[in-house]
């Protein structure tokens, strides 16, 4: 009686390491998302902060004309990180596909490695079926 041996282990093990490296990647576009939403939130806040001084008429002419070239700096950079966001988004959504694209894989060779267990379960019991009778059969003809 031979030991069960699924001979595509290796391409299994192969299988899990490429989901991992998928999810890997994925998990490291949602933290660049994460981090790109934190500085667009602090950006607006600081947008915020600048209309509030402007709005509250303490400010020189001068500092108003600064306070405003800032405020258009905040926008420009504003409207950069937004389309870096899209863009990451984006990616993370072909990601998510390359993510599931190798979850197929990987279970596709898990099922092929199960139906051979079962298989190799059913001859293993079939064997042991024929040694069962033939050990009963000549027991009985001893007697």
């Amino acid at each position: 009686m031979k030991n069960f041996r699924f001979q595509l282990d290796s391409l299994l093990r192969l299988r899990a390491r490429e989901l991992e490296t998928e999810e890997m990647r994925l998990a490291t576009l949602r933290a660049d998302l994460t981090r790109l939403e934190r500085d667009i939130r602090q950006t607006v806040e600081e947008s915020q902060n600048t209309s509030h001084a402007v709005a509250s008429g303490t400010s020189s002419g001068a500092e108003l004309g600064q306070l405003q070239h800032y405020r258009n700096a905040l926008a420009r950079k504003l409207k950069g990180m937004v389309k870096e966001q899209s863009a990451c988004q984006f990616r993370i959504e072909q990601q998510q596909r390359k993510v599931v694209e190798a979850n197929r894989r990987k279970r596709l060779i898990e099922r092929l490695k199960e139906r051979r267990l079962a298989e190799w379960t059913a001859e293993v019991e079939k064997e042991f079926q024929q040694l069962a009778e033939e050990t009963y059969l000549s027991s009985w003809n001893r007697q």
